[in-house]
């Protein structure tokens, strides 16, 4: 099965949203710090500016 191109992946995800705190995603990111982001990087998952990250696991 071919993998799906990030370009193709960003525009399904839409701009990035706000959290139920109403919170930007930016905002989010720069509160919980780099290594929690490293981490959701060695997951699998990539945070780009269309990312659906979910909220309720912080």
């Amino acid at each position: 099965m071919r993998k799906r191109s990030a370009r193709k992946r960003r525009a399904e995800a839409g701009p990035p949203l706000r959290s139920a705190e109403g919170e930007s995603a930016i905002e989010h990111r720069r509160r919980v710090g780099p290594m929690y982001i490293a981490q959701v990087a060695s997951n699998g998952r990539v945070l780009t500016w269309g990312a659906k990250v979910s909220y309720s696991e912080t």
